[in-house]
């Protein structure tokens, strides 16, 4: 892992564990990505169905690859909750098998609502989205200015980029040093979006 204070978080895919779907039915589901509170009118039921393009994939990971959201397992949520991460909605899912069937039903939807004003913009050699000047449309890199981080903020949105969670590297670092599956954390400076 970089010397970075801040890292991607990503989902990792190996053959055997399987791919996910997006998750349905959900009403405004970009939300997820914005960095919108959505625990208040979760509905029952969500769900992430098994990719049918990877037959024999269906290991269950603890972060799963393939959706545009990062899915966990319950043991990684209480890994997080154990770490103190604060201002993070734990959104209910189930994933279901490639015969239909709930492989299981103990998956959540990491959603940090809060978003962080920390980019560099300068640094980052951001361009803006020409319909939405807070989003970033594109950058050369990614530069967190650390000084903008709270310091009890340890998973979170950066303003301007909401479509990607951060994580404090120190927290990465013991999340993979404990043997948690199928997760990947991506150094801001590789980034280019």
């Amino acid at each position: 892992m970089s010397a970075s204070k801040f890292m991607i978080w990503r989902a990792d895919h190996a053959e055997g564990q399987c791919v996910i779907g997006e998750p349905y039915p959900l009403e405004d589901g970009y939300e997820l990505n914005r960095g919108i509170p959505r625990e208040p009118t979760w509905p029952d039921e969500v769900t992430c169905e098994m990719n049918p393009e990877y037959p024999h994939d269906l290991e269950l990971t603890d972060n799963l690859y393939g959706a545009s959201v990062q899915i966990i397992s319950l043991p990684l949520r209480d890994a997080l909750i154990k770490h103190k991460v604060n201002d993070v909605e734990y959104l209910p899912v189930r994933i279901l098998n490639h015969k239909g069937k709930v492989a299981s039903k103990d998956y959540f939807i990491l959603n940090p609502p809060s978003t962080v004003e920390c980019i560099d913009t300068k640094a980052s050699k951001v361009k803006w989205n020409v319909l939405n000047k807070n989003f970033i449309r594109s950058c050369q890199q990614l530069v967190i200015d650390d000084a903008h981080v709270p310091a009890n903020v340890s998973v979170f949105r950066a303003k301007h980029l909401p479509t990607e969670i951060l994580v404090r590297a120190e927290l990465a670092r013991t999340l993979q040093q404990d043997g948690f599956s199928g997760l990947f954390f991506r150094d801001p400076a590789d980034f280019r979006g």
